[in-house]
């Protein structure tokens, strides 16, 4: 009887597990859908935005891959120092072999081919000649074991020095990959400056201004809204209630408060979060334990990343140089998940975040924990 509960026990989770990726799944495509939707009215209206958009993504796809080539760089490197140790540590024990070997050699040679007789010669008693022999044959076999200890070392060192050959050749491969990396990541950055500009005359007046920022906003909040939805038909995270953490949050970020939850915006518009100035590519941690049910590149907010914590509650990280975690994926509080930038068009790099409650902003002020 215990058995079988178990198994049905097992069975039902497994159920829900299978039942919660296919709503997973459906979340994902539900969004991609609404944000093809959202970007094709878009482009048609700001071409400029579209190129933007583009620029920002090539250039975040070659940030992975740099921090990828710099991760294999730190790996073959310390892979190189452990070979170039063991390589010192042989190189010492080949001198200590060859002192030996030619201590041996010298005896050997004093000695000269009669070595075995002349050992006999000097016994005083026949009785004793057992024993010299065998005391003999195992000088001759401590010889050929130092001999052959020595060859093999040389035989390593050899090896070892092939090895290193690779792994040079191997190393020297990644920083030029890397080198090119760089140099195309160059050319995308310079690309956006350029697209900056042109931004900057397009929305100089504050007419034009304030119809771009209210059409951000809107698309955001399209977003939002649907994952508040669909957020609370997937699995609740298996902690704490979120809303028993309030004061008690990490901050997502080290930085300045640059704009506050419900200051002034632009005209009827308030800001919903709050704007972090922090230094680019500084750590973005989730507030609290979660799982990401949007990671991808929103107008004007650049690369988003949006934690459902359950209960309702959401956490929203925006202008994002990278991300480090996936729609799906798991997370705790204080877990790295992504990097600060300047994507959607900032000038200088910053951290947007929001809280949101049934879909709705509130203020992250009571939420988070007093500043050490």
């Amino acid at each position: 009887m215990l058995w079988l509960a178990l198994q049905i026990f097992l069975a039902g989770v497994a159920l829900a597990q299978e039942n919660d990726e296919k709503k997973l799944e459906a979340l994902k495509k539900e969004i991609s859908t609404l944000q093809s939707s959202l970007r094709r009215a878009g482009d048609k209206r700001d071409r400029l935005a579209k190129n933007l958009r583009e620029t920002e993504l090539k250039a975040a796809k070659l940030r992975e891959a740099a921090a990828r080539l710099e991760a294999d760089i730190v790996v073959l490197d310390r892979e190189l120092t452990q070979l170039d140790q063991r390589q010192a540590a042989l190189d010492a024990l080949k001198n200590r072999q060859m002192a030996q070997v030619s201590r041996e050699l010298a005896a050997a040679y004093r000695f000269g081919r009669q070595e075995p007789l002349k050992l006999l010669f000097n016994l005083d008693r026949a009785a004793d000649m057992g024993r010299a022999m065998a005391y003999y044959r195992y000088i001759v076999n401590a010889r050929s074991e130092i001999v052959r200890g020595f060859r093999l070392t040389l035989e390593e060192l050899e090896a070892l020095a092939v090895e290193k050959r690779a792994q040079q050749a191997r190393l020297a491969g990644v920083r030029e990959e890397q080198r090119g990396v760089l140099e195309a990541l160059a050319n995308e950055l310079s690309e956006r400056q350029v697209l900056l500009s042109k931004a900057d005359d397009k929305f100089r007046d504050d007419k034009h201004r304030l119809a771009k920022v209210k059409l951000e906003a809107q698309q955001l909040e399209e977003i939002i809204a649907k994952l508040a939805v669909r957020a609370r038909e997937l699995a609740s995270p298996n902690d704490k209630p979120f809303a028993e953490r309030k004061g008690k949050l990490t901050w997502p970020v080290k930085g300045s408060l640059r704009h506050g939850y419900g200051t002034a915006r632009k005209a009827d518009l308030k800001w919903s979060g709050w704007l972090l100035l922090a230094e680019e590519a500084s750590a973005v941690k989730s507030v609290y334990h979660g799982r990401v049910v949007f990671a991808d590149y929103l107008r004007g907010h650049g690369l988003v990343l949006i934690i459902d914590h359950g209960g309702g509650y959401l956490s929203l990280y925006a202008h994002l140089q990278l991300l480090l975690k996936e729609v799906g994926d798991w997370v705790s509080e204080s877990e790295l998940i992504a990097r600060v930038g300047n994507t959607g068009g900032l000038a200088r790099s910053a951290l947007y975040f929001e809280l949101r409650r049934n879909g709705r902003p509130v203020d992250p002020k009571p939420w988070l924990r007093a500043k050490a």
